[in-house]
């Protein structure tokens, strides 16, 4: 059972929900971006829970953003999901990783991957990080990924949880010019301020320095044997 989008171009901003559910197997994210000249911020929500039983069942929330852009961006890029109870033959994958993309291929700038529950021989709660900064250049195209999955089957009777967030958001990185006029301009400003007219009192004026798509899924498998 999928909730699936592909959106080339989105409105802006751009607010949605995707829920899927099978049972109590259910997987929600809540998305939330907004861009302009400034740059642009990226949220997204994830809750899921997952049910034993004696067939396969995954539940699993992915979703990725394409980026181009004419300027530099500098990337900052938060990720956190924290998961409970899985026992038994519970098992979570969770990967986020951002890609330079090019006509020949792709290449990973970053790709982290993390495995959690007791069918992973890990521990059954736990929480997983993830965090990057990277500069994004100007005409080239990236995509920001994350994909967390949790699986099943063996029929231990439980029930797992997880929920997490992931958070990133592009700014515009001056160039050398621009960044020494702002330079100036903040020191004009201190200047300025700081010393009083000729006539008396203190001068209170500012001087003040003068392509996107996305994808998301929910998915849930209930199928004996198989991976989704």
């Amino acid at each position: 059972m999928d909730d699936y989008d592909w959106v080339s171009t989105p409105t802006n901003p751009f607010v949605a929900t995707h829920h899927a559910q099978l049972g109590m197997t259910q997987a929600t994210t809540n998305i939330d971006v907004a861009w302009g000249p400034d740059g642009g911020r990226f949220d997204f929500l994830f809750d899921q829970v997952i049910e034993d039983s004696t067939s396969y069942v995954a539940s699993k929330t992915y979703g990725g953003v394409g980026i181009v852009s004419d300027v530099d961006l500098w990337l900052d890029y938060e990720y956190s999901y924290s998961y409970s109870n899985l026992g038994g033959d519970f098992a979570i994958n969770s990967s986020t990783r951002v890609t330079h993309i090019t006509n020949d291929g792709f290449t990973h700038l970053t790709y982290d991957t993390q495995l959690g529950g007791a069918g992973w021989l890990q521990p059954s709660s736990g929480t997983f990080t993830a965090s990057y900064e990277l500069l994004l250049e100007a005409g080239q195209r990236y995509g920001i990924v994350y994909d967390t999955q949790l699986d099943s089957g063996a029929d231990f009777g439980l029930v797992g949880s997880g929920a997490g967030s992931l958070h990133f958001t592009l700014t515009p990185v001056p160039e050398p010019t621009t960044a020494l006029l702002l330079a100036l301009s903040a020191i004009a400003l201190f200047r300025r301020v700081a010393h009083p007219f000729r006539g008396g009192g203190h001068d209170d004026r500012i001087a003040r320095p003068a392509g996107i798509q996305f994808k998301h899924q929910g998915r849930l498998a209930h199928r004996k044997g198989e991976s989704p």
